[in-house]
């Protein structure tokens, strides 16, 4: 990422996303974003009564856990085109050649709303990029539409795999991502266009088993929604316990879904908080980390200063050689083991919420863990579901590994995402005990809190680059080289 490496805490609750000088950012949209797999398309959701409109939601459509689609509408008639959902960056585009399963191709000269603006933009990720002319046009996503919408009509794609299964994508990030100036993001036109006052968005990735849902509405309603467990975004039953998090920026910019955390290896699965008051402390423990929640990403992508001390304390204990390799042709860097040899530690993570609730996610041996194919002796492989980070970034970035143990509700307006465990997957604890209390209901408390944390001047944290030079068992990592960070 361009730009300084001074993180913001921005907990600010009334935003005006307009007036946050976009344009004079040099941001790229580099987050990683790994796409592959086969899908069968989905039909769209019929238009809603937008004068009682609460929230509309739409299927997400799921190929091998690797990467997620919305069915969207392109221009007057309307198109179907299927957008891969992306957290992770900003802008949207759509390829110029036809859809491989679509009765219909979407073309500006097809197109009673289309207009072709001046000049051309190239997206570059963290696998791969696109080029090509910026248009204007409506775009329509579960009956709710966003008029004049830019987006790229991407005529040169480069290192994109599988692209006849998927037909562009959806940048649910900030505006600072944004390669596109001169527009508008699709949350800042249904922000302004929209039918919701206060609008915010919940992303529910579920795996093949379930149904993943991404819906938009009131941030009231969205709440309410996956704390009850309606409408799939709760599979399982309600969640009964919520975490709120700020979101964290750059140059007084939000950019990314950036939320601060602390990561833990563990040897044996279950809490790691029980395991810190307990007789064995954890393998590894990293405070004061940060993670970009990204649903463009499949795996976990790790900082590279430290993936090799995750990557140790993730296989100590067990047996590697012969095993492992991280440079297997078509997978280099990417760690790939012989299946039934295999076993790995508990990857947890803490998030650190108003009132002093805490959420523990944890990726167990069995999420981390992928079979992806079989050697040419008929040996099965697995795929180690962390990789090193292919961009720059200090972050951790948290795909769809982890996304698919929460439902996570994105509130734009007010810089803030509630994270709601999936059952079975999470544990929300208040100094040290499990609580259950009503999310909708605490959600202006937490809101509140953070107005009041934002009136109240600087605080100075920590974090950044950790800089290890080596991890030796039963390790407490607690000394990363420390940053100035600024609460506005």
């Amino acid at each position: 990422m361009a730009g300084s490496s001074q993180l913001e805490l921005l907990s600010q609750v009334e935003v005006d996303t307009a007036n946050l000088g976009i344009s004079s950012l040099s941001f790229n949209a580099t987050a990683p974003c790994i796409m592959k797999g086969a899908l069968a398309r989905t039909s769209s959701i019929t238009l809603m009564d937008l004068d009682a409109l609460k929230e509309v939601s739409a299927p997400l459509q799921d190929r091998f856990d690797l990467l997620y689609t919305v069915t969207a509408q392109f221009g007057t008639p309307p198109v179907d085109a299927r957008l891969v959902v992306d957290t992770g960056s900003s802008d949207i585009w759509l390829k110029a050649s036809p859809p491989s399963v679509a009765a219909a191709q979407y073309s500006l000269s097809s197109s009673r709303t289309a207009s072709k603006l001046p000049g051309t933009i190239e997206l570059s990720y963290g696998v791969g990029s696109v080029a090509g002319q910026e248009v204007q046009d409506r775009i329509c996503l579960a009956g709710v539409c966003a008029e004049h919408q830019n987006f790229i009509m991407a005529a040169g794609i480069r290192g994109i795999a599988d692209m006849s299964f998927f037909d562009g994508l959806l940048g649910l990030g900030f505006a600072a991502l944004a390669k596109d100036k001169a527009g508008k993001t699709f949350l800042e036109t249904l922000s302004h266009q929209g039918p919701f006052r206060q609008l915010g968005f919940s992303l529910a990735i579920r795996g093949e088993t379930a149904q993943s849902f991404l819906a938009f509405g009131e941030l009231s309603a969205l709440l309410a929604e996956a704390v009850e467990g309606k409408s799939g975004l709760g599979s399982g039953g309600a969640a009964t316990a919520a975490v709120t998090l700020p979101v964290w920026g750059l140059q007084h910019q939000a950019a990314y879904w950036l939320v601060q955390m602390r990561v833990f290896v563990s040897r044996h699965s279950g809490s790691a908080v029980a395991e810190l008051v307990g007789q064995e402390p954890p393998m590894l423990d990293i405070e004061r980390v940060f993670g970009v929640l990204d649903s463009g990403t499949s795996l976990i992508a790790v900082p590279r200063p430290i993936y090799l001390p995750i990557l140790a304390a993730l296989f100590e204990g067990h047996e590697i050689q012969d095993t492992c390799s991280i440079m297997l042709p078509g997978a280099v860097g990417q760690m790939v083991c012989l299946c039934p040899k295999t076993k790995l530690n508990s990857l947890q993570f803490i998030f650190n919420g108003f009132e002093g609730r805490d959420l523990e996610i944890e990726i167990s041996h069995d999420d981390l863990v992928v079979p992806v194919g079989r050697t040419s002796q008929g040996r099965a492989l697995c795929r180690v579901s962390m990789m090193p980070s292919p961009s720059s970034m200090p972050f951790v970035i948290l795909g769809d590994v982890f996304l698919r143990k929460v439902t996570a509700i994105h509130d734009p307006g007010r810089l803030l995402v509630t994270l709601v465990p999936e059952k079975g997957h999470g544990i929300v604890r208040q100094s040290g005990v499990v609580v259950n209390q009503d999310l909708e209901h605490s959600f202006s408390a937490h809101v509140a809190q953070a107005n009041y944390a934002a009136v109240t001047g600087a605080v100075i944290a920590v974090l950044v680059i950790l800089v290890l030079y080596g991890v030796f068992p039963r390790r407490s990592v607690q000394e990363p080289a420390e940053q100035a960070y600024l609460r506005l």
